[in-house]
């Protein structure tokens, strides 16, 4: 039986992947874990069975998890990731690395590259000496930085990122397209979001997820200045009605990265996109509605911003350089191996934007409520996590 490592299993996209090859494969997981403050195995057990019941999967699947994962203690800072050969069982089919920082300010710098460009390498070196047949890395369409237009299924060598995320990627993806020992692929999905039949997820940390809960933060602190801002007035916000917001649902992400990793497609790179992505335009509207904001003016630049405007700009730094230039994903390598045109099509109307937002508002304001009533102070932190 052939047996696969995973790194990030704790995390949004790796718990899926996970469950996506209990799913579609019969191979045993080896799933390399940070120890934190539970022991490794219950670390991955939780982050699973957390992520299978919010994407509606018949409970037999952790009895599958049970049985065919096996946590690893490792650290991803460690040369081969702390770990000896000699620890992982059998030969190794394929390894898929998904574990990744996805903070991106600068007082964060060294852990981002620590994290992504240096874990890449000390995966790939574990990977190397355990004489891994194909090397699978789980990238961003961050890596293709401020570039517009149709943006190909390629390799990038010139750096256009905008922050310390999406160059830490790119630098990551550079390391892995350099390598020769193995058969790789990079998979870039767009802005992930939670699962597309249950709108909802486990492990709650998705692209709009984290972008709805700084801007309902936001809107609580800007009401103690300035009673109805970002409820009852329009603020502007940087960015274009007329270019598309690319989502994908994770479980599209995890079903087809698994599906071309058992192609027979010989290509390198592969977008996990959407092909039917709303408008900006469209999509604000009900976005910003479900969470009790006003509808923003949209316009080009910051001329004419007012002072809450610019804390708006602020909260929304990551976003805006997508905000501004019209992309179009290629998704012919994928679609290719896929063996549908179709692959990437996840229409999102103002019905499905609406259950996603209610969500996501559920699992930001059911805690806080519950802190409320327990008398637990809203700590500024808590724009990072949901204490």
């Amino acid at each position: 039986m052939s047996t696969y490592i995973v790194t990030g299993g704790t995390g949004f996209v790796g718990a899926a992947l996970i469950l996506e090859l209990l799913q579609q494969t019969d191979a045993d997981l080896l799933c390399l874990v940070r120890l934190g403050k539970e022991d490794v195995d219950t670390r991955l057990y939780n982050a699973l069975r957390l992520t299978a019941l919010a994407h509606g999967y018949d409970r037999r699947i952790l009895a599958l998890a049970q049985q065919r994962c096996n946590a690893l203690e490792a650290d991803m800072d460690m040369y081969c990731c702390g770990c000896h050969p000699s620890k992982a069982l059998g030969s190794i089919a394929q390894f898929w690395h998904c574990a990744a920082s996805l903070r991106y300010q600068d007082e964060y710098q060294e852990e981002i590259y620590r994290t992504n460009v240096m874990g890449t390498h000390n995966a790939l070196e574990l990977a190397k000496r355990l004489k891994v047949e194909s090397f699978n890395y789980l990238s961003t369409v961050a890596v293709e930085g401020k570039r517009t237009g149709l943006l190909l299924e390629n390799i990038y060598e010139e750096d256009q990122t905008p922050n310390h995320y999406s160059r830490s990627k790119l630098q990551a993806e550079l390391l892995v397209a350099r390598t020769t020992e193995m058969r790789i692929r990079v998979f870039r999905p767009s802005g992930v979001i939670s699962h597309s039949r249950t709108y909802t997820d486990g492990i709650f940390t998705g692209i709009l997820y984290v972008m709805a809960r700084k801007l309902l933060m936001l809107k609580e602190s800007m009401a103690r200045l300035q009673v109805g801002y970002l409820t009852t007035e329009a603020p502007r916000l940087r960015g274009d009605p007329a270019i598309t917001v690319n989502l994908i649902p994770v479980d599209m992400v995890a079903q087809q990265a698994v599906r071309i990793a058992f192609s027979s497609s010989s290509a390198s790179v592969f977008h996990l996109t959407n092909s039917t992505s709303p408008t900006l335009g469209a999509f604000l509207p009900p976005f910003w509605h479900g969470l009790g904001i006003h509808k923003p003016i949209l316009v080009p630049s910051k001329e004419a911003f007012t002072t809450f405007d610019h804390q708006l700009d602020e909260a929304m730094e990551f976003y805006t350089p997508y905000l501004l230039g019209e992309r179009v994903f290629d998704r012919s390598n994928s679609n290719a191996a896929l063996g549908d045109e179709h692959a990437g099509d996840f229409p999102m109307d103002e019905k499905i934007i609406k259950r996603y937002v209610a969500s996501w508002c559920k699992a930001i304001l059911e805690p806080r409520r519950v802190r409320a009533r327990e008398g637990c102070t809203v700590h500024a932190d808590c724009a990072a996590r949901i204490c």
